[in-house]
């Protein structure tokens, strides 16, 4: 077995999220399967990418770094 020098906590979660993916993909690809047979590969082609783009969207606005409010502003570099 090949140990790396993570830290257990980041390990942990590398194993959940990599058991939460393989758990939740059979049931993700279902929708594409049944798009595909119904509507053909352009338009499952179309939506999946206007889903990723508004998923892109999406999450861009909420992890935008903000400042805090009792943060002064900084000086821009010359």
């Amino acid at each position: 077995m090949i140990k790396s020098h993570v830290h257990f906590q980041a390990a942990r979660t590398a194993r959940s999220l990599h058991s939460l993916s393989q758990l939740f993909s059979g049931q993700a690809s279902a929708p594409v399967g049944l798009a595909l047979v119904h509507l053909g590969k352009a338009p499952t082609i179309l939506v999946a990418a206007v889903v990723v783009l508004g998923l892109a969207i999406a999450c861009t606005r909420q992890m935008r770094l903000r400042r805090p409010a009792d943060e002064a502003p900084s000086a821009p570099d010359a």
